[in-house]
C-alpha cells in the first residue's frame, strides 16, 4: 500500500518553534521590531533631506523668474529663504552673493561668503569673490591673504592670478605684480585685462620693448573704443616715443587722445611728438588745444613761437652788399624741427634730437616666462622686417597722425 503524504508540520519541526528552543519565535519578533525602529529615524532624515532639496529648487527657479521680471529684490528674498533652509547649498549661497553685491548690498554679501568658505574649505570660488570684495574695499592685506587662499587650492585660476596682481600693485609690490601679470597670462594669453595690466606694469617700469607689442596686439585683438582702450592705445604712443619712432608715436598718440579725457599736458605732449614727427600743422592743432586748457603752461608757448617760426619762410635780403646767396630763383623754406630753447620735454615724452623717424623696430610676440623667474626682456620672432601694422610715412609731404579707427582690425 503507498503511504499518505507525509504531515506538513512534524513533532521535529514543530520542535524548533516551540518555547524550549534555542531561537524562540517571540525573540525574532523583537528583533524585527527593534530593526524597524532604529531604520526609522534614518528613514526620516532622508525624506527630510528630499522636502528640502525639492522646496529649496521652487525657491530657486522662483528667484530666477523674479530676475527676468526685473525684480531684484523678490528674487533676493526668495534665495534667501532657500538658504536658510539649506545653510550647506552652496551653489545657492552663490547665486545669493552675486545678486546682493550687483545690488550693493556688500556687507551681507561678505558675510555669506565668509559663511560658505568655512562651510567649504576645498573650494577657491568663495575665497577668491572674498577677496574682490575686499580689493574694490581697498583692504589690500585681507584681500592678499584670501587670493592667496584660493591659488593654494587651485594654482591654474588666471582670474586669480591676475587679481594677486592688481592687489600687488595697488599696495606697492611692483615685482609681486609683474610675477603674478605673468602667471595670469600663462594661464589665459588672451585675456584682454591681462594683456592690459601686464602691459602697463612693464611700461610703468621702463620696459617699453616688451610692453610696446603686447598694447599693440591688445589694441588689434580687442574693441580698443573704450576708455582703457585708449589708455592702451596712449602709452602705446609713449611707448614708440621713447623709442623716437616719431610717427607711430604721433597715431598712437592721436588715436588714444580720442577715448580720454585729455588735460593740457596731454595735448602738449601730443603736439611735441606731431613736431617731432614733422606733422607742423597737426602741431599746431594741438597746442592750440593745450593753451586753451591753461593759457599759462610756459612751454606750450615756447613751443607754439618755435612751430610758428618753423612754418613761416626765411626772410633772405636779394640786394646789397648783405644780399644772401642763392642757388636758383625758389627758395624753399626748411622748418627748423630742433628742440626749442627753453623747451622742456613733458613729463611722458623723453629728450631727444629731432631728424629722420628712426625705423620701426619689429614688435616681437610675447611669451610668458616661469612664474618663478622674472623676466628680463621678450623673445624676439626672428622677422627682422619693419611692424607690418604701422601705417608708413608717405613719399611725399609731411605724414598725419590721424586717429586710427577702432575695433580689432584697427591697430599699430
Amino acid at each position: 500500500m503507498f503511504a499518505g503524504p507525509e504531515p506538513i508540520f512534524t513533532s521535529a519541526r514543530l520542535s524548533v518553534l516551540s518555547p524550549s528552543s534555542h531561537f524562540p519565535f517571540r525573540m525574532v519578533l523583537l528583533l524585527c521590531l527593534g530593526a524597524g525602529l532604529c531604520c526609522a529615524p534614518g528613514c526620516v532624515l532622508k525624506a527630510r533631506q528630499q522636502a528640502n532639496r525639492q522646496e529649496t529648487s521652487r525657491l530657486v527657479n522662483e528667484a530666477q523668474e523674479a530676475l527676468e521680471q526685473g525684480n531684484a529684490q523678490l528674487a533676493a528674498d526668495l534665495l534667501a529663504g532657500a538658504v536658510e533652509i539649506d545653510p550647506n547649498d552652496y551653489e545657492v549661497r552663490l547665486q545669493l552673493v552675486e545678486l546682493l553685491r550687483e545690488r550693493g548690498h556688500t556687507g551681507a554679501a561678505q558675510a555669506h561668503l565668509e559663511e560658505a568658505a568655512a562651510r567649504t574649505e576645498d573650494d577657491p570660488r568663495a575665497y577668491f569673490l572674498l577677496a574682490q570684495m575686499l580689493f574694490e574695499q581697498q583692504r589690500y592685506p585681507e584681500a592678499a591673504q584670501q587670493v592667496a587662499k584660493a591659488l593654494d587650492l587651485d594654482a591654474h585660476i588666471g582670474q586669480a592670478h591676475l587679481l594677486q596682481g592688481r592687489i600687488a600693485q595697488a599696495d606697492g609690490d611692483d615685482e609681486l605684480a609683474l610675477r603674478a601679470f605673468y602667471a595670469a597670462l600663462a594661464e589665459d594669453p588672451h585675456d584682454p585685462q591681462t594683456r592690459f595690466q601686464l602691459g602697463r606694469q612693464l611700461f610703468l617700469r621702463g620696459s617699453t620693448e616688451q610692453a610696446a607689442p603686447l598694447l599693440r596686439r591688445l589694441i588689434e585683438e580687442s574693441q580698443a573704443c573704450t576708455p582703457e582702450g585708449g589708455e592702451a592705445w596712449w602709452m602705446l604712443g609713449q611707448c614708440y616715443a621713447r623709442q623716437q619712432r616719431w610717427v607711430e608715436a604721433a597715431q598712437a598718440l592721436a588715436s588714444g587722445i580720442e577715448l580720454r579725457q585729455p588735460s593740457a599736458i596731454d595735448w602738449r605732449d601730443l603736439a611735441q611728438t606731431q613736431y617731432r614727427a614733422g606733422e607742423l600743422q597737426a602741431a599746431r592743432s594741438s597746442l592750440t588745444l593745450a593753451l586753451k586748457l591753461n593759457p599759462r603752461d610756459e612751454q606750450a608757448r615756447t613751443l607754439q613761437q618755435e612751430i610758428e617760426r618753423a612754418l613761416t619762410p626765411d626772410v633772405r635780403l636779394t640786394t646789397g652788399d648783405d644780399a644772401d646767396p642763392v642757388d636758383g630763383d625758389l627758395l624753399d623754406a626748411q622748418p627748423n624741427l630742433a628742440t626749442p630753447a627753453g623747451l622742456e620735454v613733458g613729463p611722458n615724452l623723453p629728450p631727444s634730437t629731432p631728424g629722420p623717424a628712426a625705423p620701426p623696430a619689429s614688435d616681437s610676440p610675447l611669451e610668458a616666462p616661469p612664474v618663478d623667474e622674472l623676466p628680463k626682456e621678450i623673445p624676439e620672432s626672428g622677422d627682422s622686417e619693419s611692424d607690418p601694422g604701422v601705417n608708413p610715412a608717405p613719399a611725399e609731404g609731411p605724414p598725419s597722425s590721424e586717429p586710427m579707427p577702432c575695433g580689432p582690425s584697427a591697430g599699430l
